[in-house]
């Protein structure tokens, strides 16, 4: 199957009128779509959404999806068609806005940890990157941490330390291995 694994999809309020989807998988089956960045903001649009699935059954854990849409039509955090399946958990659903919807077929829910039966370990939260929109080969999707985070200028040299630390550090499936992080914050995999 296809894996798409530790990935930044980044649409930081350049598109302006049309539609948008962050990830979009259409006729995917044994797909993993894990520890990924998707960051989506817009005004002016018809239909958002963070992640769509069309006749398609994926697993998604792990990552980090935000959003922050004006639209004149619909918009969720994740859309799937009434025959798509999804196996979902452990990621961050954060909405600017006050609705954080899943849509599936004909059925609507609001995030409240979880939502039909899915994403019961997952949240809500600003994940607290550290400059999701500071334009293009800028931005920095490391999250905030008083525990220190990578600094884009030496590495972990000189760790930058911040006032605030993300609730996605730590926050990621715990089955899953991680010891490739590095930084102080390593009792679990982080989201994203």
């Amino acid at each position: 199957g296809l894996a798409i694994h530790h990935n930044r999809i980044n649409q930081p309020g350049l598109i302006t009128a049309g539609s948008y989807v962050g990830a979009f998988f259409s006729a995917a089956a044994q797909t993993t779509f894990n520890y990924n960045d998707v960051n989506s903001t817009g005004t002016g649009l018809t239909n958002a959404y963070g992640l769509q699935l069309v006749g398609s059954t994926i697993t998604a854990r792990g990552n980090i999806f935000v959003s922050s849409w004006t639209v004149s039509g619909s918009s969720a955090s994740l859309y799937l068609s009434q025959d798509s399946g999804i196996d979902s958990d452990y990621n961050d659903w954060f909405s600017s806005k006050t609705l954080n919807t899943m849509l599936w077929g004909s059925e609507s829910g609001q995030f409240a940890g979880g939502w039909f039966g899915k994403d019961s370990n997952s949240r809500a939260v600003d994940p607290l990157w550290a400059a999701p929109s500071a334009g293009a080969g800028s931005e920095d999707f490391h999250v905030k941490s008083a525990g220190g985070r990578y600094n884009p200028a030496d590495g972990w040299t000189t760790p930058i330390l911040d006032d605030v630390t993300s609730l996605t550090i730590d926050a990621g499936d715990p089955n899953d291995g991680f010891t490739n992080e590095t930084g102080s914050n390593n009792l679990g995999i982080n989201q994203g």
